[in-house]
């Protein structure tokens, strides 16, 4: 089983090499979800928003034998009413947390004024699940 030094790790590596770059600036369009892994593992710097730096996280997790069930991509709302997307990883019963705004990773109940919308697990691609706030 990964530890969450191992998801830190990561992190710090996938957050290194990250810029950020709305999707409507880097390329022409709202939203374009894909992942970077290949770059991260040619240790080249990438180009993306919260959803690209999330996805890139969830593919190089899985690429590194994270368990698939415990592995999520996240859309929520975030402190500043903003619409975004973050890597969850489930370890010792505590949802870890992944994103581009931040050098650590964390444990998702300390952001008491995000709005943790929908969840998708990697045991069950496609299949999202509603997240209650309470």
């Amino acid at each position: 089983m990964k530890t969450i030094d191992d998801f830190q790790s990561l992190h710090t590596k996938v957050f290194n090499l990250f810029e950020y770059k709305h999707d409507d600036k880097n390329y022409g369009v709202m939203e374009d979800w894909r992942s970077h892994a290949s770059s991260v593992n040619e240790n080249k710097m990438f180009t993306d928003d919260c959803d690209g730096f999330a996805f890139t996280m969830c593919e190089l997790m899985l690429e590194q034998g994270y368990p698939k069930d415990k592995v999520m991509f996240i859309v929520c709302t975030a402190d500043n009413g903003e619409g975004h997307a973050v890597c969850g990883y489930s370890c010792d019963g505590t949802t870890y947390i992944s994103e581009n705004n931040y050098t650590r990773v964390y444990d998702w109940n300390s952001k008491p004024l995000y709005k943790w919308q929908y969840y998708m697990k990697f045991d069950e691609p496609g299949q999202w699940y509603k997240i209650t706030n309470d």
